[in-house]
């Protein structure tokens, strides 16, 4: 990730799949950057990639969405089931985001996921 944040134009208009080992430095930079990362939490278990630190990114500003590479998992309920245990097990709590958790990610995920196609990122509702 350091290699691409020092030599790309890295903006709102990247898109970065499975961008789960980042230092502090890159971690700070990707969330300023404006680009989406796609979490394939599925698929990252499956393969025994890490986890990716979130709630870190979320509170920097940082923009996600899910997405699947290998079709190890296709249900998106399950994937963000996955995205909110593993930031539950990282943090020690049991709230991974302020609020209402559920809206909040599943409204991420659509606007992220809607600018990620190329399509509107109208959020259906608030």
């Amino acid at each position: 990730m350091q290699w691409v944040l020092d030599n790309l134009n890295v903006n709102d208009r990247f898109n970065l799949v499975h961008s789960t080992h980042l230092n502090d430095d890159e971690l700070g930079r990707l969330a300023k950057s404006g680009a989406t990362v796609v979490l394939c939490p599925s698929t990252e278990g499956n393969l025994g990639d890490g986890i990716f630190r979130m709630k870190e990114y979320v509170s920097l500003g940082g923009r996600w969405c899910i997405g699947t590479d290998s079709h190890i998992g296709l249900n998106p309920m399950e994937e963000f089931r996955m995205i909110d245990y593993r930031q539950r097990l990282l943090s020690n709590q049991r709230n991974s985001f302020e609020g209402d958790a559920a809206a909040y990610m599943i409204n991420e995920e659509i606007e992220s996921g809607r600018k990620a196609m190329g399509s509107s990122s109208k959020i259906i509702s608030k």
